[in-house]
């Protein structure tokens, strides 16, 4: 953004270089961040109930209370927003990513650690359509990564949160191929999940498919592009996917 964007951090609207957080923080210590991103259409907010739905159930599956109530991030999305909007231009639009940790923790594993509020925080970024405009017309390569989404059984894929080690990975080995490529995951089986920082779709015959949710993100813009296509009479169908297909 500019040297002006300001940053929600923990009920207080601060600029960006002096939003900061404590290195003890169990989100840093841990990657135990829970976040959700979405975005704005003419400067309205889109589907925020499903952000915020998801970001309670993240937090619910890793065993926590809720850390911040729905209305809290609702309202700290919103000043965010309201807070730098007048920097985007009228037909022009904005990203959001709303963030929640455990708080402060310890400095040493073994050490009991003390109770402290959760960190909740939330910035905007600008939609970044100057990388991929062209894509609609020349489309966007493809790396199929060694490296390996995380199983499900190890964590669940539908709880959104910033550990992303092997997303940065295969981003990294993506990029020495092809550095106009973005990097597509297999899971451990071999089948195809998602991209890293996106769902994954086929056109083929009429027919859109996509991966289940048992190895991938249940991302609201996949939602959304399953009840479009619905509407429209795609019939789309759900299922375990590889590379033949």
């Amino acid at each position: 953004m500019s040297a002006t964007n300001l940053i929600y951090l923990n009920g207080q609207l601060v600029p960006e270089a002096e939003a900061t957080v404590s290195i003890f923080d169990i989100g840093f210590m841990y990657s135990a961040v829970f976040m959700e991103a979405l975005r704005t259409f003419r400067h309205e907010l889109f589907r925020l109930e499903d952000h915020l739905d998801r970001l309670a159930c993240s937090m619910r599956y890793c065993g926590l209370p809720p850390l911040v109530s729905r209305e809290e991030m609702a309202q700290a999305i919103r000043t965010v927003v309201e807070a730098n909007i007048a920097a985007i231009p009228e037909d022009d639009d904005c990203w959001i990513c709303a963030q929640v940790t455990p708080g402060q923790g310890f400095p040493h594993p073994m050490m009991k650690g003390r109770h402290s509020p959760p960190t909740v925080m939330a910035y905007v970024s600008y939609l970044p359509y100057d990388e991929y405009c062209d894509c609609y017309d020349a489309g966007k390569p493809a790396i199929v990564a060694n490296t390996r989404n995380v199983p499900p059984a190890v964590v669940d894929p539908r709880g959104k949160t910033r550990y992303r080690l092997h997303y940065f990975m295969a981003k990294l080995e993506a990029q020495t191929r092809d550095p106009h490529a973005f990097a597509l995951l297999l899971d451990t089986e071999g089948f195809v999940t998602e991209g890293t920082g996106a769902n994954f779709f086929i056109g083929r015959d009429g027919v859109l498919y996509t991966p289940t949710t048992r190895n991938v993100l249940e991302g609201i813009s996949r939602r959304v592009v399953i009840e479009l296509a619905q509407e429209q009479g795609i019939p789309v169908v759900e299922r375990d996917l590889t590379l033949y297909d």
